[in-house]
């Protein structure tokens, strides 16, 4: 039985630093009502991702959605994220939160 983990490399964006990713995809089929039609609307896989950053000590995780985009026919990756650091400047800061959406480069 399949489990689901996915693994990989999470390179920054200069191409100069990369961190082990780990995480698990949830593609659970979709509902169908009939041939070719969605039963309750829409349909997105799940995922989560997970990287420790060893140089500042912080893990940020990932949870999202891929999907086909309705209105541009592509996929599309959103997700929601939290970075916890273990050093700040106030106690308020350890945890930190954003969202991002993901689209192909064409």
């Amino acid at each position: 039985m399949a489990t689901g983990a996915i693994s990989g490399q999470y390179i920054d964006r200069s191409g100069t630093g990369s961190w082990p990713i780990v995480g698990w995809i949830n593609p659970a089929s979709a509902e169908r009502n009939g041939p070719g039609k969605l039963e309750k609307g829409d349909h997105a896989d799940v995922f989560t991702l997970l990287v420790r950053w060893s140089d500042t000590g912080a893990v940020t995780a990932w949870t999202g959605t891929c999907a086909v985009n309705s209105k541009s026919g592509l996929a599309q990756i959103s997700t929601l994220w939290h970075t916890a650091r273990p050093n700040t400047g106030v106690e308020w800061d350890h945890i930190i939160t954003g969202s991002e959406v993901l689209v192909p480069i064409e």
